[in-house]
Parts: structure tokens; sequence; C-alpha cells
């Protein structure tokens, strides 16, 4: 695993929020390529909506994505992840995603995190 990816997954498993710059464009034009994002953990699955963009892994490899579809199976909810242009990734587990974006852009991002970081 990138060690980028993994520092990323560890602030937001300590509760942390992350600025992380999107790397793909397969999210424009919600997400440009390179934009900052600030992710907040993820303390329960009863947050997470569709449409909500998050910070997840699917089949091995990690996005920052649309949540399409929430279905459940056997008692499990599944949030199938996809991107902007109609791409199904696939489908994860709540264990499987790791935080929710919540500010995008390079100002906003700045913004937000030196208000969060007086409080």
């Amino acid at each position: 695993m990138d060690t980028n990816i993994q520092s990323i997954i560890e602030k937001l498993e300590k509760g942390q929020h992350v600025i992380h710059k999107v790397d793909a464009n397969d999210m424009e034009p919600v997400i440009l390529k390179n934009e900052p994002i600030v992710l907040e953990p993820v303390s329960s699955e009863k947050k997470l909506k569709k449409n909500n963009v998050v910070f997840c892994e699917v089949n091995g490899r990690f996005y920052v994505h649309f949540i399409t579809a929430i279905t459940t199976m056997q008692d499990k909810k599944w949030f199938q992840i996809g991107d902007l242009h109609g791409s199904i990734k696939g489908d994860v587990t709540f264990e499987k995603i790791y935080g929710k974006a919540i500010v995008f852009g390079e100002t906003p991002c700045e913004e937000f995190m030196k208000k969060n970081a007086q409080n």
C-alpha cells in the first residue's frame, strides 16, 4: 500500500480530518484533478447516504468516488461505489469506507483546517 494512502487511513482511523489531493479526473467537474478535499472520519454507516463522496477501497484500489447505491443483504449494508461518469467500481461494506469528503477546493480546505486547528 502507498505510504500516503496508509497515512490518510491512519489519521482518519484516529478521528482526524485529512486534506487529500485527488489524483484522477473521473469525478470532474465536481472534483477537479489535483484539487484538495477535506476528508472526515466516518464513525457510523448510518451517516453515509447515496451521493456522498467517500474515500474507500474497492477490490484493493483506493478511490474518492460517490456512493451510487446502498443495499442490504443478509443484514449487512453494501455501498456501491462509482464515479461521475457512470463507471461502477464495485460494492463495499462500511469497513472499507475510510472517510467522507466534506470540503472541496484549495481555499475552502485551508480555511476549514485553520478554523478546526483553533478548536
